[in-house]
């Protein structure tokens, strides 16, 4: 891990997102590069404003930022850490780091989640877990606890040649984690029974949920071989997604979940609708998603 973009909303009260790419940074000489975002609805569409008064607004709201900016980061220790800040007038803050991500290549982008009570990421989270080209973290405002551990959503199950690649994916950010964070590693796979099959007793749950551990330490052995992943390291829960990894990283006292997502173009891209997307709503811890 050689570079990180830290995300410092236009709404940021705190650096929670700089904090962690700063614990991820102890360990490795990575560069990181933050960057703070103002703006103003009906400033730039105003007809009444000239395009010199517009100007005075944008460059006021900007000089008020970097003002906050050095004071905040006067207190915070960069050790070897190189840091290079700046703030900008945008609007669509999605668009401008998805833009910056294919102009230079970052390692991870990190940004502060925001949640209420309806949807916990907001629609520049959701435009850059499907678009950024980078891997995203998104973070809580929860501290990172020595004792606790990463925990690696993914399919085990699957003979999806697309889904074994973006497992793959999530394996070796979570074993890049736990290099740099020394925290253990749980994968876990969700098996999901149809609700229908249960009700119908057409097939007994036991046997499928066997079958399921069956198939996984198959795939352990052959397509994640190379990861060195231990039989016990390994968490098999049932439920629907969106629910069980939220309920399994309680239990485990997960301080990060990695889970892949597949990029979705075009009006596809659009909608919420796929898993990783559905358990994001439910998880109240950081979540680090990539994609292939």
């Amino acid at each position: 891990m050689k570079k990180i973009l830290v995300v410092a909303e236009k709404d940021s009260k705190n650096l929670i997102a700089l904090h962690r790419a700063l614990a991820l940074a102890k360990e490795t000489n990575v560069e990181i590069d933050l960057v703070g975002f103002v703006h103003a609805p009906g400033v730039d569409s105003s007809d009444i404003l000239s395009e010199q008064e517009k100007q005075k607004v944008r460059q006021t709201m900007i000089d008020e930022k970097k003002t906050w900016l050095k004071e905040k980061l006067k207190s915070i220790k960069l050790a070897n850490t190189q840091l290079h800040w700046e703030v900008l007038w945008e609007k669509s803050v999605h668009l401008w780091v998805i833009d910056r991500c294919k102009q230079k290549p970052y390692d991870l982008v990190i940004k502060t989640g925001h949640r209420s009570e309806t949807l916990m990421y907001t629609p520049t989270d959701w435009h850059l877990i499907r678009q950024c080209s980078a891997p995203v973290m998104i973070v809580s405002s929860k501290k990172w606890q020595k004792k606790q551990c990463i925990m690696a959503s993914v399919d085990l199950v699957t003979d999806t040649p697309s889904k074994i690649k973006l497992n793959k994916q999530v394996i070796r950010q979570a074993q890049k984690l736990s290099e740099i964070t020394g925290q253990d590693v749980v994968y876990v796979y969700c098996v999901v029974i149809p609700r229908i099959l249960s009700d119908l007793e057409v097939l007994d749950d036991k046997k499928i949920v066997q079958k399921a551990k069956q198939k996984a330490l198959h795939h352990l052995s052959s397509d994640y071989k190379k990861f060195d992943i231990d039989v016990d390291q390994v968490r098999m829960i049932r439920g629907s997604v969106d629910k069980a990894v939220n309920r399994a990283a309680r239990k485990e006292g997960a301080d990060i979940v990695v889970m892949g997502t597949m990029g979705r173009k075009g009006i596809k891209g659009k909608f919420i609708g796929n898993t990783a997307e559905a358990v994001l709503h439910n998880l109240e811890t950081d979540v680090l998603t990539v994609k292939i």
